[in-house]
């Protein structure tokens, strides 16, 4: 019993210690804002607008109707932004917003890799 304790303590010691201590640093210290900080730039702006569309209309700051494509509105009235916009507009928040969003994440991060 004795020698199977002491048998646990080394393999506890040993899974606390890192082979690499600068990863092992650089997962402590890891956060929301590191996370954000280490997506490709492409990804983070996407991304970001993507989520500041949604709040935007969820919050109705902005009617969606002014940032969806209407051919219409872009040569008649030469409203050029929804030529932009529209790529933005990913739905309201739901569980599709979230899959969306983790699949903008993974796709966007392999892509740009």
């Amino acid at each position: 019993r004795r020698r199977l304790h002491a048998r646990r303590q080394t393999d506890l010691r040993f899974s606390r210690e890192s082979p690499n201590p600068e990863l092992r640093a650089a997962m402590a210290s890891s956060g929301p804002a590191e996370w954000y900080n280490s997506l490709p730039q492409i990804t983070r702006v996407f991304g970001t607008l993507c989520v500041a569309t949604t709040i935007a209309m969820e919050f109705n700051l902005v009617d969606p109707f002014y940032l969806v494509l209407d051919w219409g509105m872009v040569f008649k009235k030469f409203q050029i932004w929804r030529l932009a916009t529209c790529f933005f507009v990913i739905g309201g928040f739901s569980w599709n917003f979230l899959m969306r969003v983790i699949l903008i994440h993974n796709y966007g991060v392999a892509l740009e890799k």
